[in-house]
């Protein structure tokens, strides 16, 4: 760097001269627009799992699976309620809560995913309500001294989510073993 000093008249004017480079204000705020863009799409991204778990609740409701003036009854799940919990202690937490309620399968995995739990990841698969109903149905089969549910018929993966009814097991179901 260096300066120099120039007389003009009664005026003394100083010349600054760098070797540094100014940086470019355009590429700062391209950057935080970037940050910003980055930002709402993660916001955006979560919305969009709250919306399928509603339209998964609305799709019960509509089916008809059971009546909408016991749906009204249970205790609502708060948004983030089991955020960083796993499923089988959210799920051991959320069926007391509604116990002597029968509750729709897609109900539950609306729950959870309002709840905040992961529903995980699969390579062929990133739609977060059929992630967690897998999860869910997965874990059903685990616990049985936990979950009860109905139809009670052949293997779980062949019933359809929309069929499936579930509560809170009072005793662990005949023929069964609990793996722990």
């Amino acid at each position: 760097m260096s300066a120099f000093r120039e007389q003009e008249g009664e005026k003394e004017r100083y010349h600054v001269t760098t070797a540094t480079t100014i940086p470019d204000r355009g590429a700062d705020r391209l950057s935080e627009a970037k940050k910003l863009i980055l930002q709402q799409r993660d916001e955006f991204l979560g919305r969009a799992a709250e919306f399928n778990a509603l339209l998964d609740y609305m799709n019960v409701l509509e089916s008809g699976s059971t009546r909408s003036h016991e749906l009204t009854l249970l205790p609502l799940v708060e948004k983030d309620e089991y955020k960083g919990v796993q499923l089988s202690p959210a799920v051991e937490d959320y069926l007391p809560k509604r116990k002597g309620h029968r509750i729709p399968f897609l109900r539950v995995v609306a729950d959870m995913l309002l709840g905040g739990v992961d529903p995980g990841k699969r390579q062929h698969q990133s739609d977060p309500t059929k992630l967690m109903a897998h999860k869910l149905k997965h874990m059903m089969g685990r616990r049985r001294d936990l979950i009860a549910w109905e139809p009670d018929i052949g293997p779980l993966r062949t019933i359809t989510a929309e069929r499936l009814i579930i509560w809170l097991a009072e005793e662990p179901q005949k023929n069964t073993t609990v793996r722990r």
